[in-house]
């Protein structure tokens, strides 16, 4: 099977999010992040209606919370931007899949991996994603570039090779 493609901008987008929901590491720090910040702004906010004491201190609490409830939205974006501006991003890529390898050639060059490389897969509506451990570092392939009997074919060549479905 061979397939390419090119990233549109909208795409990048969504991979910008996926990225997020998919890395297990940055998904439950992001979480405990805008957790801790919920927890320090309601604890700001009952701290000045109960004590009544200075709004300054409440405040510094507030903003710190504020912080950390917001980190997470602003590194989302950060890594759009990132996407976006990533030259290897918005070359043509080309993909050869078969029994033997996963072949992607690109402008950076040709990387062939065999199978056994990659712990596990993703699929959403619009992608396949072929994972890698520890870094959890995955291949996006977007279903647009394939045919209905590719995309089978695909998806029959994960199950095979790469049992485990994330």
């Amino acid at each position: 099977m061979e397939f390419q493609f090119q990233y549109t901008d909208q795409e990048l987008q969504q991979l910008a999010k996926l990225v997020y929901q998919h890395h297990p590491t940055l998904k439950n720090g992001f979480r405990l992040f805008r957790l801790i910040g919920a927890i320090m702004c309601v604890g700001a906010i009952a701290n000045t209606f109960v004590t009544r004491e200075k709004i300054t201190d409440a405040l510094t609490t507030l903003l710190f919370g504020l912080f950390f409830v917001a980190l997470p939205y602003v590194l989302q974006a950060y890594s759009l931007s990132t996407f976006r501006n990533n030259v290897l991003l918005k070359s043509i890529i080309c993909i050869e899949a078969d029994e033997n390898s996963f072949i992607e050639k690109s402008d950076a060059g040709t990387v062939d991996l065999q199978w056994h490389v990659f712990d596990s897969w993703i699929e959403t509506n619009e992608f396949f994603a072929l994972v890698r451990q520890p870094n959890h570092n995955a291949r996006w392939l977007p279903k647009r570039a394939m045919s209905d009997d590719e995309v089978v074919e695909l998806r029959k060549l994960l199950v095979r090779f790469i049992s485990k479905k994330a």
